[in-house]
Order: C-alpha cells, then structure tokens, then sequence
C-alpha cells in the first residue's frame, strides 16, 4: 500500500494532494535537480500507479480515530465519516427529530376545558360570536332541539345546511376529544370568503336574521322564536311637532343597541345621549303630517321592552365627515359595569309584567377588537360561562383563563393591568359587550340530537385511532434512528479493511449529511451523485473533497432504501480526468513553488545597491503577487509605466544623456540580476532598466514645469477666494454675475483637477429678446450683485465678450426703487417663473430633509384637516420589526437627516418607509409627518404633489410610543384596503341563499318529470349531503363536513 504523506492544500511543493517540497536557489530554475512533486510524471493513463490514483482521490491520510480526529482537514479526507453531521446521533438531536412526529395529545382537551375554533384565515370574527352564542345554554339547547326533516318547511337548501351546520359545529364544540375543532363546514354553508376580515356586529345581525327565517316555519316554540326571545327588544321612535303638539309613534325592534362613542368615555353615558332628545330644526326639520309641511320636532327613542340578552354595540369604527371621508378607530377606553341595571333608561319596560329585576343584567360576553386600525386587526371573545366565577378568553383554537378584574383588556392592557375587582371594567377595544339577565332560564347539559352524536362520535373515534397511531409511528420512528446508528457504525469500521478503497463506493457528501440530518418527517430524498461525476460520468478527482467512500454493504441498503445514483464504485475511475487532474497539480505546484522562490529573492533584494540590480514597477509586482497563478492575465511588458514619454519621439537615441527612458517620481523596486533573469525569460518584452540608470533629465525638468505651473495656479486660486466670498451677499448696487457662471468658478477654485477657469460670462439671464429674464428683487434669482470694484476685477481676471448688467437701488418713502439695464422682459420673467415652479413640485430625482423633533403627544401637531386632498381613504400599511436586527444601544437617533432619489410622485407610505430604511428603526405605523409645521401628511396613499411638498422641502417626523396594540399591529400583516364587499355574494345576504333555493327547487321538479329518485345532485354538479345538508362539490364521496358517505 502507498504510504501515508501529509495533504496540503497550499503551500510547498507537495500540493494539495501531499508530497515533499524541496528548495533550490533561483539560478537552478531550469534544472530540475529536486525531487519532483507526486503528479510531474503522469503523462498519460499507462503512468497511473495505485500510489497515484490514492494521491489524486486524497486517500493518503487514511481512516482516522477520533482522537486524531480535526474537523478543517478530516472534511476533506473521504475516508473520514467522522466529518459528516454525527450530531444527529446526539440525544438531544434525536429527541428534536421524534418531535417532528405531531403528537395528538397535544390537540387533547382536557376534561372541563372548553373547545377552541379554528382560525381559517381571518374567520376571528366568526369564532368570537359563535363562542359567545355557543355559551347560552337556551340558545345551544334550540338549536340541538331543531329537526331539519320535521321543523323546516318550504326554507331555501341553503338556509338549511347553514342551521344544520351550526347544530353540528355545537355538537363537536360541546362533546369533542380535541382542544379545538374546524368551523369548516358552516363558513362554507354561509358560503364566506375564511381569507376576508369582516365586521362582528354586522355578522351578528345578519347570522341572527338568517337563523330567524330559517326557523320561522318550525311548530316548536322554543326554536322558532329562537332569535326573538333571546336577542329581541323593542323601541319606540317618538317625535312631537313643536308647532301643534301631534306625536308620532313609530314602534320596531331591535336586536343590538349601537353606542356612539365620540365624546364619551363610559356607557352610562352612551345610553344615555342614545335615548336623549334631540330637535329636529333648521334642515333637518320633520314633516308634520298634522301641518302638511316641515316643522321643528323633538324627537327621542324610547326602550319599550328589553331583550333576555342585551346586545351592545361599541361604534369605534367611523367615518370623519367632509374633507378626509376616512374610515378610523376609536382607541379611547370606556367603562362599563359588570352588574348593569336598565331601569333608568328603560322607563316602563323596566318593570313591566315582571318588576324591577326585569333590569338587572350581569355582563356575560366581550368582543374585543385588536388593532389599531379600522382595516384589519383580531376579534376575540371574553365569556363567563354560566355557572362560573372566572371569565375565559377564547381566541381562536387558544382559550385561557383571565386574570380579576382584567375583562376587557387586550393581552398588552392585562399584563398592565393591577387593578382589583372593583364591579366595573375599561377597555381601550371593547366592540361589543353582552349582558344577559340574571334571572334567566339555564338548561344544564343540553343534548345533541342522535345524527349530531354520531358525527361527533365518528370523530372521537379518529381522534383515539390518531393516538394510537402515533404511539406506532413513535416506535417505529426510533426503530428507524437506531438502524441509521448502526448503519453509519458499521460503515466507519467497515472503512477500517486493509482492502479499502476496493469493493467501496462513492457518495456525494452533500446527500450522505441530508440522510444523515434527516427525520421520519422529512425524508432525504433520492440519492443524488450528480454533483461529484466528471464529464465521463465516473468519479471526479477534483471533487474528493465533496465526497465520502462507503463500504460495499452500506451502499447496498442505502440503495435499497432512497434509489437514485449513479452508482461510483472506487475501481470504475476516469482515466483520462486523473491524468488530467494529475497535470494540473504539477502545474500549480511549478506556479507555487516560482511564486515562493520570486517573494524569497524580492525579500533578499531589498539589501541590495543600485549598481547590482535591474528597476522593476512596484505596481507590476504588486500584480504578480495578486495573479502569479495566471502570468496570462498580467501587463506583459513589464516596466512600461516606469518608460518617459521621451522614447517615442523621433529625437530619442541612447546615446542622449539627457533622455534615458526611466520617468522620475514613478515607485520602483530593485531587483537581483537572477530575478530579471528569470523575468526576462519569461515575459520577453520586459524594459530593463539598471539601477546604475538615473531618471530622464528632459521629465525631469518637464515635471519641474509642471510643479511651478501648479503652484503659481494654487496661488492664483488663493488670491481669489476673498473676492469668490465677497459675491456670496449682494451689494447694494453695481453689476449682475451669473450664478451659474459663479457656481463654475468657485468649482475650479476649490478643485485641484480643474485647470482652466471658465470665461465670465451672464448670456444665461438674458432672454431671446435681449432682456433680463429675471426680476432683480426676486429672492430666487439665479444671479449675484457685485460692487463695481469686484466686476473690474472679474473682467481683469476672467474677462469675456458678455453682457454687462447694471443694478441699482434707492430707497424712497413709498418703499424701494430699483433700476436694472437692460430691463426685466415682462413676458419671459412670467414664463421663467412659472417653469421654477412646475419644477419645484414636479421633480424625479429630488431631495426631503427631515427634522426628527421627537415623541408626538397628539395636542400640538396635525390640528388642521387635509383639506387639500378630498374623497380619499387612509390607509395604513403595517410591518413586521421582527426580521429586523435589535437596535445597536450606542445608536443615537439622528436629529436631522436627508432622504435621497426622493420624487413629486412617492407616496405618503413610500416615503416613511425610507424613513424606516434610513434610520433602522420607528416602522411606518409610528411615524406622523408633518409639513411646514401645520400640514399632516396622514393620507398614506396620497403623494408628495398632492400635499404640494417642494424638492428640498423640510418635514418634521414625530414618533408615536407604542401603545398596547401596536406591536401586534406591527406583526401583522395588513394590506391595502379595497372597497369593502361585507357579505356580498354570502347566504346572509339572501342572495346566495335565494338562488340557491331556485336551483334546489329545479333540481326537485326535474326530478319528478322524470318520474326518478332525487338524489340530491345541484344543477352544478354539487352534492348535499344527506345527513347534514351541506352542498359539497361533485366528485367527492364523503362530505367535507360531517365525513358521512354521498350517495
């Protein structure tokens, strides 16, 4: 067997595949009197020896143990397996992987705990009413107590899954295993789109009213006034006419009382400006049927009689009025109480039939809203179950135990919260808050009708096979991670055998670390050798570091188990690419070992005197250093920038003293006469230069030249920069200079590569008709006023054939006089003026300065409305801070800044988030700008032109503190809000539910022409499902609700 020699990668003439490395002096750089490297020999595939083809495929180091082990070196050595991931064998790595495995015990309620619903998108909406409808035993037992085959006559088809739906979803809700079930099959009886945000109170109004038809042909009392005994009251509009005294009585019901929230704080007083008269005059005056004509009225809502579950709706979404139209939330907090009683505000209906105590209500649900915004945010449900002291909170498939006193509060208020349990509570997002009576009727354990239970039951029944199939897959599972323990075992000792690299296999390292990483959830897929093959398809020598050998016996199984290929046993190499690879390694070992030898010598010529050396360019040697690995690529003519332009001329001859071709004050480094030698021999057209050679004495009083010229310029350009400030501020009179023309001249004074000052020149200010295009007293004028003095000495020194304009003032009582020669053009000056205009708001490439003046306390900023920008809705774009790195504790926040490529045509959003870009910090939701310290720009759709923001302008950012909601609100993930839909095109519209009600009714009459059975196949195609009536699309045969078979 070939002996073991050390890999190197770099370095020494062993190269990367091992080997000695042997020094010779510079003058042996023809004769080869060293050991040459392992490859300099293979000239073709007879010269492939085993010593060789061990060497090429790095298998010199052999199998190492673990305490030889070194992770750099060992990952290139493909006889050591110790390299891969071996961390997956650790118990901590294997615990990770079996947890990849879900376990259903996780999704298991535990007894006495209530069931979560599933979010399907942005269905929080839905969960929160269903929860809070599900928690009213009366209502639950109902709804368990309907019978669709006997109780519903003549109701659309779709009416009808939606109840049974809601039957079957408070079924599994109340006798499921699971901590949380899917409201699947009810969202799409109503037919509603899970990904679209909706309002809660609406969908309770609209739920409620679908539910009312659905059950108004039932013969059971209790399910066919389902909704009015529950939810409905009574009120009385009442309007008097200030002129004759006719009151009018207008009585209707209600289902839920809505609650204005502008300008109050509790809701005492929102029942109380509810009910509150108020005078119709003015515009708003009533038509008397009494008078025949328009009249002053009072008018009040009177509560006639109150519901067994009182529904109140907190309005903190609304609509600003004229100029904005801006849909906006209320974020204030409002109290109200646990115990509430009705009876100052419910007159007679308080005490009607039954006393006082027909008042008294004990809140019983709260319907938060989350968020900042009247766009998007979260709904959640806080309930006391009946029969419990504890409130609950049910976000979706969470449902958690609140702490005292904290009903109300979003998750960021509760952990703020201390407050004790003092009969009232206050929320910042409280939407809607329901109160039932005291005295109301409970049934305890309602039951759930047979065809429900079964459901339920079959799913209880899969939810048990889950565990029990989990306990399997755990099992085998492990089972699986101690094959692969003994599989990779066996491979490192198989590796051992004095026979390898014969009988073994490669495999790419790449594919060997992803088996080896991977889980019983995440396979590693086929295996993929196609990144280690040559051309040839047979192993690549070049890519040994990109793979392992493997012994026969574990390619075997692996083969067996994943597939894939291509399969590279050791003894079927490339011939031809090892010899290939074998002549690369020799030369880029020559190219290392003449690249170690050259810097040698170079170190040994720094010692040397200028008669023994040649001059070489420090530039050039610089690159050798860089790219001596590729002598192609470098300057082949080596000292061409050290050559003086004097060589090329007609005049040159070596015989001329003066003119030796080497250019002064160029960097240059002395070199032994055995480097240049070999220089020499290698890039032929090099320019030798000895050192005993002086500089060309033409360059070198040309540069002297130079240098003069530069310094009498410098001096010139000094002298002028008293004269350059003085134009900075206009005189009081005297002549008119360009400000382009200054802007110039300042340039070539303050730059040192500007060698010709432009001639002074004003032609740029005068119009087509010779006159001045611009008025001298506007303060935005493109020119200066020089003393007579200075313009004398400008035209000395910079002269030129241009327009001379005088300027001159006087101050008389009416005000200043001024007289300009020639004079101002009337039509150009108004023309010029309007084209600074238009560019002033019409930039593409500007600049926005802003002013960080702090936190904004929402008092002294942004008061005036955006009466600029009418019919518009605001919009508020959230972003996620996560993603972005904390904030580094010495950053400061900067007080001003500049936001560049800035144009007339960003937006509001676009520009805070360059802001956000610019700083790292303060996300757009918390950014309020400002405008000229008056005008907020708050329209984030709207654009720098609209708000009539000027390039260059200056905006003022404040910050605002991030408040309970905002970080959540940050997270999220809001869009752009369109025209809003509601429940268009939904069942609780009636649409949906009325058309599908034509095509049942259709599908029935077809059925009984043809004299056939109707198996309840729509027009569509669609099948409802016998046992619970949801429409399920053709070509399925179980029911995507219940799971019950379609016949």
């Amino acid at each position: 067997s070939a002996a073991v020699m050390p890999r190197r990668r770099n370095g020494g003439g062993g190269g990367p595949r091992g080997g000695k490395s042997h020094k010779r002096t510079y003058g042996e750089v023809s004769a080869h009197t060293h050991e040459d490297h392992w490859a300099k020999h293979v000239q073709s595939k007879v010269d492939i020896s085993e010593d060789i083809l061990r060497r090429s495929f790095s298998l010199t180091n052999g199998v190492c143990s673990k305490a030889q082990h070194k992770s750099k070196e060992c990952e290139r050595n493909p006889l050591c397996l110790n390299s891969l991931k071996v961390s997956c064998f650790s118990k901590t790595s294997e615990k990770a992987a079996l947890k990849e495995i879900e376990d259903p015990n996780n999704r298991r309620r535990a007894e006495g705990h209530f069931t979560g619903l599933i979010n399907m998108g942005a269905t929080c909406y839905l969960n929160s009413l269903l929860q809070s409808l599900y928690h009213i035993s009366t209502f639950r037992d109902a709804i368990f107590r309907w019978d669709s085959d006997k109780m519903s006559v003549g109701v659309p088809a779709a009416l009808m899954s939606t109840a049974s739906q809601l039957q079957l979803l408070f079924s599994a809700m109340q006798g499921t295993l699971a901590s949380s079930h899917s409201p699947k099959g009810l969202v799409k009886a109503l037919n509603l789109n899970p990904g679209e945000q909706q309002d809660a109170d609406e969908f309770f109004k609209l739920f409620t009213s679908c539910l009312e038809e659905c059950f108004s042909s039932c013969n059971m009392p209790s399910v066919k006034n389902l909704v009015c005994s529950h939810f409905q009251g009574r009120q009385a509009l009442k309007t008097k006419c200030c002129c004759c005294g006719t009151l009018s009585v207008k009585e209707d019901p209600f289902t839920t009382i809505s609650c204005n929230l502008k300008g109050v704080n509790s809701l005492a007083e929102c029942l109380k400006n509810y009910l509150s008269e108020e005078t119709l005059s003015g515009a708003n005056q009533y038509k008397c049927s009494a008078c025949d004509s328009l009249q002053d009225a009072k008018r009040q809502i009177v509560l006639t009689q109150l519901p067994e579950v009182l529904v109140l709706h907190l309005m903190r979404f609304v609509i600003e009025t004229e100029p904005s139209y801006v849909k906006k939330k209320l974020r204030h907090a409002v109290t109200f109480p646990l115990k509430l009683d009705m009876a100052p505000f419910a007159g007679d209906a308080a005490a009607d039939g039954e006393g006082k105590t027909a008042a008294l209500y004990s809140l019983y649900a709260v319907i938060v809203h989350k968020g900042p915004s009247a766009h998007g945010g979260h709904y959640v449900c806080q309930i006391q179950p009946e029969g419990s002291d504890d409130w609950f909170e049910f976000d979706d498939d969470t449902v958690r135990q609140l702490k005292p006193g904290t009903v109300g509060c979003s998750t960021n208020e509760e952990a703020k919260t201390t407050r004790k349990d003092t009969g009232t509570a206050s929320s910042t997002g409280a939407y809607m808050l329901i109160y039932a009576r005291k005295d109301r009727h409970r049934v305890k354990d309602p039951t759930p009708p047979k065809d429900a239970l079964n459901v339920v039951e079959k799913d209880n029944d899969d939810f048990l096979k889950s565990l029990a199939a989990y306990g399997e897959q755990m099992e085998a599972a492990k089972k699986r991670l101690e094959e692969k323990k003994v599989m990779f075992s066996e491979a490192v000792e198989g590796l051992k055998s004095p026979v390898v690299p014969i009988n073994c296999f490669w495999v790419s390292t790449e594919w060997l670390n992803s088996w080896l990483d991977s889980t019983p959830q995440s396979p590693p897929g086929k295996i993929d050798n196609s990144s280690v093959v040559c051309r040839h398809g047979k192993p690549a020598p070049d890519s040994a570091d990109k793979m392992k050998l493997v012994p026969q016996d574990l390619w075997k199984k692996l083969q067996a188990l994943y597939g894939g290929g291509p399969a590279l046993p050791f003894e079927e190499f490339c011939q031809e690419c090892v010899v290939a690879f074998c002549k690369a390694e020799a030369d880029r070992d020559e190219k290392d070992r003449l690249r170690q030898e050259f810097t040698q010598k170079l170190q040994e010529s720094r010692q040397l005197k200028a008669e023994d050396g040649y001059w070489v360019s420090k530039a050039w040697l610089a690159e050798w250093r860089k790219k001596s690995n590729s002598i192609s690529d470098l300057v082949q003519v080596i000292n061409e920038d050290l050559q003086c332009p004097c060589v090329a001329t007609d005049e040159y001859s070596q015989s001329d003293q003066k003119k030796t071709g080497l250019l002064p004050d160029v960097e240059r480094q002395l070199v032994t006469p055995e480097v240049w030698s070999y220089l020499l021999s290698v890039f032929p057209k090099a320019v030798a230069f000895p050192g005993i050679v002086k500089s060309c004495t033409k360059c070198e009083e040309r540069l002297q030249d130079e240098r003069k010229v530069q310094e009498a310029e410098s001096k010139e350009k000094d002298q002028q920069k008293p004269l350059c400030k003085r134009l900075a501020h206009n005189a009081p009179q005297g002549m008119i200079v360009s400000q382009n023309w200054i802007d110039n001249w300042k340039a070539w004074i303050e730059s040192g590569d500007i060698h010709e000052c432009p001639r002074l020149n004003n032609n740029d200010l005068l119009c087509e008709h010779n006159k001045l295009a611009y008025l001298p007293d506007d303060p935005e004028t493109p020119f200066r006023i020089a003393t007579k003095d200075d313009w004398a000495k400008l035209t000395q020194l910079h002269g030129g054939d241009t327009v001379v304009v005088t300027f001159s003032k006087e101050n008389l009582k009416d005000g200043q006089k001024y007289s300009v020669d020639p004079e101002p053009c009337a039509d150009c000056v108004d023309k010029v003026r309007k084209q600074r205009e238009y560019d002033k708001y019409n930039f593409t490439s500007g600049t926005i300065h802003i002013v960080n003046k702090g936190n904004y306390d929402g008092k002294n900023h942004g008061q005036q409305s955006d009466s600029r920008v009418p019919g518009q809705q605001e919009i508020t774009t959230y972003y996620n801070t996560r993603s972005h790195a904390k904030p580094n504790r010495r950053q400061t926040n900067p007080q001003s800044f500049t936001v560049n490529d800035v144009s007339c045509n960003t937006t509001v959003q676009e520009l805070k988030l360059m802001i956000f870009q610019k700083m790292d910090r303060f996300p757009p939701l918390r950014q309020y700008l400002q405008l000229n310290q008056s005008t907020p720009l708050s329209l984030e759709e709207a654009t720098l032109h609209t708000y009539e923001v000027k390039n260059g302008a200056t905006i003022e950012l404040y910050v605002r503190q991030e408040d309970d909601d905002t970080n959540e609100a940050i997270e999220a993930s809001c869009q752009h809000p369109t025209k809003e839909r509601g429940f268009a095109g939904s069942v609780l519209t009636g649409s949906a539910a009325a058309a599908s009600g034509d095509d049942d009714k259709a599908s029935s009459d077809d059925a009984d022409g043809d004299g056939g059975e109707h198996n309840g196949s729509d027009d569509d195609g669609g099948v409802v499902c016998s046992s619970c009536t949801l429409r399920n699309p053709a070509g399925v045969d179980t029911c995507e609700a219940c799971g019950g078979p379609l016949k």
